[in-house]
């Protein structure tokens, strides 16, 4: 396990997980000459850690082995709807202001908008919020 608070093993972990994102593999010699990475199976295991689902697969011939991210199939709706979801505006104790999209959706705008207020009221830090119209596109398993 490698040292989770430490910036370097973070940013090559990062790194790798973009790697798996966007190619969908990797192997150790691509992780040592790409990211400068000596010790992918660590951070493979602290990427799983992490919640990203990732298969070992031995490559015939060779004596390393492939990391393959697992990806999910999606479920298209058929007929998308309508939602609605809360965006908040915040402002923390140090002054920075930030944008956070609601995860929760709503069938009714004004079921969001009752939501929002409660949530203005019981948030100190949220100084606004907005409703948006989302439509929801893809079936939750």
């Amino acid at each position: 396990m490698l040292k989770i608070g430490d910036k370097k093993t973070n940013s090559i972990m990062r790194l790798v997980e973009k790697h798996l994102k966007e190619f969908g593999h990797i192997n150790k010699k691509e992780a040592v000459e790409l990211y400068g990475c000596y010790n992918l199976g660590a951070v493979i295991y602290d990427l799983k850690k992490e919640g990203l689902e990732i298969e070992t697969n031995s490559i015939k011939g060779k004596r390393f082995c492939e990391y393959v991210l697992v990806v999910k199939p999606v479920e298209i709706v058929e007929e998308p709807k309508e939602y609605f979801a809360i965006v908040g505006i915040y402002k923390s104790t140090s002054g920075a202001i930030s944008v956070h999209f609601g995860q929760t959706l709503f069938e009714s705008e004004k079921e969001a908008d009752a939501f929002g207020q409660i949530a203005k009221e019981n948030d100190p830090e949220m100084i606004s919020y907005d409703v948006t119209p989302m439509i929801r596109l893809v079936k939750e398993k």
